[in-house]
């Protein structure tokens, strides 16, 4: 068998060696993980769409009436401990300050502002764990439907945003507060405000119909 030239021999394994050298360079500098997916940002204003959203207005409404039926309450017991106290005043003017009928009097005032005192914030705890509540409600709402936007337009990341921007007529705090806001510049295809908001309205119009046209158990319904 004839051998090859000693130089031909070397050369070849150089250029076997360069080739693999090359070929795991290449590999080395190719990432082995999926590059991540391009980012599409939504926009929305959450101000607008909770002021405007009708489920909203009517929560709202309802726990208007309830505050101002609290403060109605709260005036007409205040006015009857005010009679209250002026009526034991003067009964305690005629006792002597000191006696078991004198100390009765003034335990008993102590006793009606207290109650009065533990009405009050009993009433407005019960109406803030509901404002709460509500607030909860709508906020659960709007994700949901911001969510199923997202995916039906293809968005991947959706942030709040304030859409108001510096109006001539603005104090100067409210004007600051809006020229320190996060997004500066966007195209109108990136705000979801109103499409989300026009889905959620006509949800809720669909859900309210449907329990107004439900008869009251109990009672007949007359054509």
């Amino acid at each position: 068998m004839k051998r090859l030239p000693l130089t031909i021999s070397l050369l070849s394994v150089a250029v076997l060696a360069t080739s693999s050298l090359a070929e795991a360079q290449e590999r080395k500098a190719t990432p082995s993980t999926k590059k991540a997916a391009a980012t599409s940002v939504g926009l929305i204003d959450m101000a607008h769409v909770f002021q405007n959203y009708d489920k909203f207005k009517e929560l709202r409404k309802d726990l208007q009436a309830a505050v101002l039926q609290s403060d109605s309450d709260a005036k007409e017991m205040a006015q009857q401990f005010q009679t209250l106290q002026q009526k034991l005043s003067e009964q305690a003017k005629e006792l002597d300050p000191g006696s078991p009928e004198h100390e009765a009097i003034h335990r008993r005032l102590l006793e009606e502002k207290s109650k009065f005192e533990a009405w009050r914030a009993a009433t407005q705890s019960k109406l803030a764990a509901r404002e709460t509540e509500m607030l909860k409600a709508i906020y659960a709402d709007v994700s949901r439907m911001v969510k199923l936007y997202a995916d039906y337009a293809e968005y991947s990341l959706v942030l709040r945003f304030n859409s108001k921007g510096v109006e001539d007529d603005m104090q100067p705090q409210q004007a600051i507060q809006s020229m320190n806001k996060n997004v500066i510049y966007y195209q109108a295809g990136n705000d979801i405000t109103e499409p989300v908001l026009r889905k959620l309205n006509s949800e809720y119009a669909k859900t309210a119909s449907s329990t107004s046209a439900r008869p009251v158990s109990g009672r007949k319904v007359t054509q």
